[in-house]
Formats: structure tokens, C-alpha cells, sequence
């Protein structure tokens, strides 16, 4: 390495100057113009540096002529001072020599990156071997030098190492940022796919589940009332003379007519029904582990909470047909469903509208027909 006599790369040998050649001493108390405290603002110009060495006379060079070169330096005579003043960002560079009583160059290394660990560390040591540059980079150190040395060879590896420790921060920053922007995007993503899930599985006009929703719950309660021998049924219902009162009030008045008929189902059904608008005026309700009794005293609460509604236009009721399905459970099951419910529909609007029909998809029978008359 180059020492006292070794000349500069460029130029006539010379007699070294204090700026080129650190001499030995002890060292000096920290000055004003030293790192920024903990909070503050960074300091616009080369770097803020720590200098720890036992030496006052070295250490106090060193901060002179750090200052000269556009650094902000403060300097320790005691490692265990140091490390109790640094604190998180207040500095970019520690420059500490290794060997020191008390607390050698390493150690202060570890302990100051606890605190602080964007500082970026370079070990000053007259000990120029393979395992002290090792040591020194295990320590969390990004360079080190080999005393003596001259200004000329320090300052080009303090400049890479505040840029590293600048590097450091921002690259983290950024990080961060992408990972906060990556957690808002799948937020938005997770957001949206439950709205455009919701709009897919949702009937625009009453929030009823629709067509599509019906038919995969028919299917699935279907495959498990099979394996699980429990009855299914399913309770059809249809707005008696809806194109009458669409053509005497109107379509908007048609649909808002529709919209409190479905309110009125889905506020008569329990939790486990699947009430869904599958039609222009039709509705279907769909009761697992129901059996014929059941299905049939929850269509006619239906049919009655749609009768006794106050209506702003003119009264509205609605007709019903219910089918069960129990064991012994076919695989054509929910067809069938579908198929006797719908006879019964018709059954209830040919006995005269506004009542509930029952057809035996499986032979089973309801207590009785029910209607107003």
C-alpha cells in the first residue's frame, strides 16, 4: 500500500503534506458541524461521517480535512462514546480504526449497524492481511484502508461508500413502494373480482341470485342430498297478471313491482335457501334438507307476505308450485325437481291464480293444496 514515501500516480515526487500524509494522536471531542441528529434534514453536500480513533491527533486531521472536502465530520476518542451517540440516518459513514481499547474497529462495526443499518462502514487498519479485510467485511464493513494513506486514496473510498449507503436506502425505498403498490393493486384486483363475481352471480334488477347461480346450486345440493339421503325441494313463483300491469302502469312500474316481490321472497326464506330470479316475472326458491311439509309451508308464507303488501298501484299476488324430492335419489334429480315444480305452477294458475300447487316429483305428498280462492 502506499505509505510516506510512495509518490502521488500523477506529478513529481513531493514531501508529503498534512493533507496527504495522517499522522498519530489522540483524538478530539465531536464539533457543531458533525452529523445531523436523529429527524433531520439531510445535509446537502459530500457526506456526514463518523470518525472514531484513539489517536487525537490522526482523528483530528482527519476531520479537518474531511471538512475541507465538502464532508461533515464529527470524531470520538472512545468507541463506547461513539456508539452512544450514533443514531438512525444521522450519519452515512462511519470511519473507525480497528485496533482501539475498550472496543476494537469490529465490534463498534456489528454494534453501530444494530443501530443504524444504512451505515455504511470503512475500517481504518495498519494490519494489512487477507483475514483482517475479512473480518472487517464480515462485520457488515463496505471497504476498508491500510494506514498510512494519503487524502488522495481516502476520499475516493468514502465517496463509494456514502453512494453505497445511499444506494442501499433508496433501493429499500423503492422496494417498499413496490410492494405497497403490488399490495394495493391485488387489494384493487381482489376488489374487483368480487364485484364483477358478485355482478356475475347477482340478478341486476332484484339482487336476487340469477339463472346461472340457481342452476349450479340445483346441481350441487342435488349430488349431495343423493349422498347424504336428505330431501330436496324447490318452490316455483310467478306474479300473476305481470303483463296486464306492465301494459295498464308501465315498465318502470313492472319492474319495481318486481323488485319488492323478490324482497318479499327472499324476506320469507331462511339462510340456507337459494332464492333467485330465473325469469322475466318467475322466481324459484331452492330448500335443501326440506321435505315436502316444509317446502310447502314456506311457499304459502311466501304467497301471503306477498298478498297482505302494501301495494302503491294496484294489489299483486303470486302463484306457486312446489316439488320434493326424497330418498331413494336418482341422479336425474334436480330435473325432475324443475320439471314438477313447473307443473305445479301451472296446476296452481289453472285452479285460479294466487295459491300454491304441489306435483309428487317422487311420489310424495304435501298435507293439502293450499289458496285464497
Amino acid at each position: 500500500m502506499f505509505g510516506p514515501d510512495t509518490p502521488p500516480r500523477d506529478g513529481p515526487v513531493r514531501e508529503p503534506s498534512r493533507a496527504d500524509l495522517l499522522p498519530s494522536g489522540p483524538i478530539f471531542s465531536p464539533q457543531e458541524d458533525g452529523p445531523a441528529a436523529a429527524g433531520s434534514p439531510p445535509a446537502a453536500d459530500r457526506g456526514r461521517v463518523y470518525v472514531v480513533d484513539d489517536e487525537r491527533e490522526l482523528a483530528t486531521t482527519l476531520c479537518e480535512v474531511l471538512r475541507e472536502n465538502s464532508f461533515r465530520a464529527v470524531g470520538f476518542d472512545d468507541p463506547r462514546t461513539a456508539l452512544a451517540a450514533i443514531r438512525p440516518d444521522a450519519a452515512d459513514l462511519l470511519l473507525t480504526d480497528l485496533m482501539m481499547p475498550h472496543m476494537d474497529g469490529i465490534r463498534l462495526a456489528r454494534a453501530a449497524l444494530q443501530i443504524d443499518r444504512y451505515l455504511a462502514v470503512v475500517v481504518m487498519t495498519g494490519q494489512g492481511s487477507v483475514r483482517v479485510a475479512v473480518e472487517a467485511m464480515r462485520s457488515g464493513a463496505i471497504d476498508f484502508i491500510l494506514k498510512p494513506f494519503r487524502m488522495t486514496q481516502l476520499l475516493p473510498v468514502l465517496d463509494r461508500a456514502v453512494e453505497a449507503r445511499r444506494v442501499r436506502v433508496e433501493h429499500d425505498r423503492l422496494t417498499r413502494d413496490v410492494a405497497r403498490l403490488e399490495a394495493e393493486k391485488r387489494a384493487f384486483l381482489e376488489q374487483m373480482n368480487a364485484k364483477l363475481a358478485a355482478l356475475a352471480a347477482t340478478d341486476p334488477l332484484t339482487g336476487l341470485a340469477n339463472r346461472r347461480v340457481f342452476d349450479e346450486a340445483l346441481g350441487r345440493e342435488a349430488a349431495l342430498a343423493g349422498r347424504g339421503g336428505r330431501p330436496l325441494s324447490l318452490a316455483l313463483f310467478d306474479v300473476d297478471h305481470f303483463k296486464g300491469f306492465n301494459d295498464a302502469f308501465g315498465h318502470p312500474a313492472g319492474d319495481d313491482a318486481l323488485c319488492r316481490t323478490a324482497a318479499l321472497i327472499a324476506g320469507g326464506c331462511r339462510g340456507t335457501d337459494v332464492a333467485a330470479r330465473i325469469g322475466g316475472e318467475e322466481f324459484a326458491v331452492l330448500l335443501p334438507a326440506t321435505g315436502a311439509t316444509g317446502a310447502w309451508a314456506l311457499a304459502e308464507r311466501v304467497r301471503q307476505r306477498v298478498e297482505a303488501a302494501a301495494w302503491p298501484l294496484r294489489a299483486i299476488t303470486v302463484s306457486g308450485g312446489v316439488a320434493t324430492f326424497d330418498v331413494p335419489f336418482r341422479v336425474e334429480a334436480g330435473a325432475c325437481l324443475v320439471r314438477a315444480a313447473d307443473r305445479a305452477l301451472y296446476a296452481a294458475k289453472a285452479r285460479g291464480r294466487n295459491r300454491i300447487a304441489y306435483d309428487p316429483a317422487d311420489g310424495t305428498s304435501p298435507t293439502s293444496d293450499a289458496s285464497t280462492g
